[in-house]
């Protein structure tokens, strides 16, 4: 049971397609009033559905051939131009003319975008499942359940065909689509062309020829899908004859052969058809189609097949029957086979003993009884073999087979319905006007802002409106960051039209920045009056490389281990702390380090802390640091000669009170720069 339902699982992994499974031999065609041609396929039956017998039987059905359910599938149909709530196609062709006067035969250029999508709509589903039902007398419930299962096939799935809405040549156009073919009902594709003159008059002269002479429209547009149907590869029965191999075996094998020969029951029935005396186990492999052959000129093994197709699953499933068929009866032996037989070693001391025969001689013995043993054993199973009688295995498998299909429409068929729609889809821009005039806004970027791309900022963002007196505003977008500057240098510009405002050189801006860490400043920016010449962007901190030096030989004579230049500053108004040591102990008397300030900051607040090899910390008191910010030089005091001294004892009194918190880098909690008003000052 077990072979025989691993053999099952087998041939369904060769059929299996996806849940959606449609039957190649119920399909039908059928044209709507509108023209659109149809076809239809019919859901295909699953192993465990009712079968069209059980139905027929059961009055449930009166044609064998008919779909499952009634279901049918349609593959895609109507490609078309999608349309808005409205009901107005979403198309645009956009022609640029001189003046008013200007004919489109003459035009400067042109700009065309238009979205597609296909599927049957309601009024079109309902007609072809009245179609159906009259195509099948029989299903007056047939219905149409959507498009078959579609699948990407291999290259494009979406192509253009057009000599105008090239990028190559004479029409020089830019054509752009939102990618790959949709797969299901309903999705939208999306094309556009921006065309310059010679393509803009071409593809006029293609659309726009008098009533009475034929127009293609030079685009088409073509959709490629795969789809899978059900074939009925392989049906047909296998029938195994128990009974005349059992009669065949007996005839032909002795219990010496099955003494030579231990592959049971399989090895005798090997020997007995092919008159090898080898074991089955060694020659399987080379002579499994010879044994086959003579299993089935004998009529033990009968195959029936009705193939649609022969290929290496059909060969497959053959294969399978016979591994099938020596698997069975190998079942059948290994049931019969003494489960208790023992090793003779293990009875060997105790039964010798007491019989007073040497190993050698208990050793034959207990052979020649295992011999006659397997032999009972071995008729026992041919009779079992024999009680088996006539089996039939019904097949009915079939195979997933893969069509390509392709959809394609000429953009005339489209054009010709968006042309009612007037100014709504098809169009004329006079360039003359004023109102079409291009601005230019140009942004700047500082050089400290360039220094510190990658080291604190990471881009700008600026924002830009232009409020109009009439009409809507005008709004962009230009981000600059270190690639930006890399392709493109120091300024980006964005053009505008004019438009009807009376005022149209003023615009507003707002530029927020992006720091390391992701951090943005300011969280809402203001909007900042711009000017037509340009705006400069300074970025809101500036990088500053302080430098801190002090004497080492005083510091050995001091006995100061190290000094530290501990700073205090404010960045995007929070206040940081760094710090900038120097050692003896490593011979530096100078150090620095690159802090990022607020621009409009004066200076910073300091102080210098002494690590004393006996006494601990000392502290001098903090002090602002204005003017030349980028260089501190900081000797030992004179007075720390002297312990018992006021500033000795000051400066010690202000390191204790130095913590390891307190000497951490970055963000601050306890704040010092509000004491020093001059760094803020205007």
């Amino acid at each position: 049971m077990k072979t025989r339902l691993l053999f099952l699982s087998f041939l369904l992994l060769l059929g299996r397609v996806q849940a959606q499974v449609v039957d190649d031999f119920n399909k039908l065609s059928v044209t709507l009033k509108d023209g659109t041609t149809v076809t239809l396929y019919g859901k295909a039956w699953d192993i465990g559905d009712r079968t069209p017998e059980q139905a027929q039987q059961q009055g449930v059905l009166k044609d064998k051939s008919i779909a499952k359910d009634g279901h049918y599938y349609y593959l895609p149909a109507n490609l078309r131009l999608s349309r808005n709530k409205n009901g107005i196609p979403q198309f645009l062709l956009l022609k640029y003319v001189t003046d008013e006067k200007t004919p489109d035969r003459d035009m400067s250029g042109a700009l065309m975008h238009f979205l597609l999508e296909w599927g049957l709509n309601e009024a079109q589903k309902k007609e072809c499942e009245e179609l159906l039902r009259k195509a099948k007398p029989l299903e007056p419930d047939a219905k149409i359940m959507g498009p078959v299962m579609l699948f990407t096939p291999d290259g494009d799935s979406f192509t253009i065909t057009s000599a105008v809405a090239s990028d190559k040549g004479l029409s020089n156009s830019t054509v752009l689509t939102s990618g790959r073919a949709p797969q299901s009902e309903g999705g939208k594709i999306a094309i556009a062309a921006n065309m310059n003159k010679y393509g803009a008059q071409l593809m006029a002269a293609t659309l726009d020829k008098p009533k009475g002479k034929t127009s293609v429209g030079d685009l088409s547009v073509s959709l490629n899908f795969k789809y899978q149907t059900r074939l009925p590869a392989i049906k047909g029965r296998v029938i195994f004859d128990w009974e005349k191999l059992a009669k065949n075996v007996l005839a032909d094998t002795t219990q010496q052969t099955v003494q030579k020969n231990l592959g049971g029951l399989v090895g005798a029935v090997f020997i007995a058809f092919t008159g090898n005396t080898a074991t089955w186990d060694e020659n399987k492999l080379v002579n499994k189609q010879t044994l086959y052959e003579e299993l089935s000129q004998k009529g033990i093994i009968t195959v029936e097949l009705q193939e649609t197709f022969t290929d290496d699953r059909t060969k497959a499933i053959r294969e399978s029957i016979f591994d099938m068929f020596t698997q069975t009866i190998s079942k059948v032996f290994e049931s019969y086979q003494d489960k208790s037989s023992e090793d003779p070693n293990s009875r060997l001391d105790n039964e010798a003993q007491l019989n007073r025969q040497s190993a050698t001689e208990y050793q034959q013995k207990f052979k020649e009884k295992r011999v006659d043993s397997d032999f009972k054993t071995y008729l026992q199973s041919i009779r079992e073999v024999q009680r088996k009688g006539r089996q039939v295995i019904e097949l009915n498998y079939a195979l997933a087979v893969e069509h390509p299909f392709t959809m394609t429409e000429n953009i005339l068929s489209w054009y010709e319905d968006a042309k009612k729609y007037n100014d709504a889809c098809v169009s004329r821009v006079i360039l003359n006007d004023p109102f079409f005039q291009r601005l230019r806004i140009q942004f700047v970027l500082d050089k400290d802002m360039v220094d510190i791309f990658d080291q604190e900022v990471n881009y700008a963002t600026v924002n830009i409106r232009k409020k109009r007196n009439e009409g809507g505003d005008f709004t962009s977008r230009v981000t600059l960051d270190k690639t930006f500057v890399k392709e493109n240098g120091v300024q980006a510009a964005v053009t505008y039209a004019g438009g009807g405002d009376k005022n149209p050189d003023m615009y507003e801006y707002q530029v927020q920045y992006s720091f390391r860490g992701g951090n943005v400043f300011p969280s809402s920016p203001n909007w900042q009056r711009g000017t037509m010449e340009a705006v400069t962007l300074y970025p809101p901190i500036k990088m500053h490389n302080v430098e801190f030096e002090s004497d080492l030989d005083q510091m050995k004579e001091y006995k100061i281990a190290r000094a530290t230049m501990q700073i205090r500053y404010r960045r995007l108004g929070e206040e940081y702390q760094a710090s900038i040591p120097v050692s003896p102990t490593k011979g530096q008397a100078l150090a620095s380090k690159a802090i990022f300030m607020d621009k409009d900051l004066k200076g910073f607040a300091y102080r210098i802390i002494y690590d004393h090899k006996e006494e601990g910390k000392l502290a001098t008191e903090w002090e602002a640091k204005l003017g030349a910010i980028d260089y501190l030089y900081a000797p030992v005091p004179e007075a720390f000669r002297d312990k018992e001294s006021e500033a000795f004892k000051k400066a010690k009194q202000l390191g204790q009170i130095i913590t390891p918190s307190s000497s951490t880098e970055g963000k601050v909690v306890d704040k010092v720069l509000d004491a020093f008003k001059v760094l803020f000052d205007k």
